[in-house]
């Protein structure tokens, strides 16, 4: 999948983020996949509909480096919601981090 259009708003790492209802966003977490530790997206709120998740390598070059996971995302609904990510081996029950993002959505 390629990355989010240029028109998509991007948040790396983002604690807190303010979106437009009907606009698409993307989170940006930075990954370990070499190591196996993937982020995931747990259980998001129906106000907020996932539109696609990929996986960004590292540049050319660097050998061990981390990539990043994208995560576009589009609310649906005003509001405040909540966004639980975890960072874990898909064969390794539980995750060694968590992240949560706040969505602020207002209508314009």
């Amino acid at each position: 999948m390629p990355a989010p259009d240029s028109a998509v708003n991007e948040f790396t790492d983002p604690e807190v983020v303010d979106v437009q209802v009907g606009e698409p966003f993307a989170v940006v977490m930075s990954d370990n996949g070499p190591g196996g530790y993937l982020w995931h997206l747990r259980d998001p709120p129906a106000a907020i509909r996932l539109r696609r998740e990929d996986d960004l390598a590292p540049g050319e070059g660097a050998p061990g480096a981390t990539g990043e996971r994208v995560f576009e995302l589009e609310a649906v609904e005003p509001g405040m919601h909540t966004l639980r990510f975890e960072r874990r081996r898909v064969w390794e029950p539980g995750a060694d981090r968590a992240h949560t993002v706040v969505v602020n959505a207002r209508v314009s």
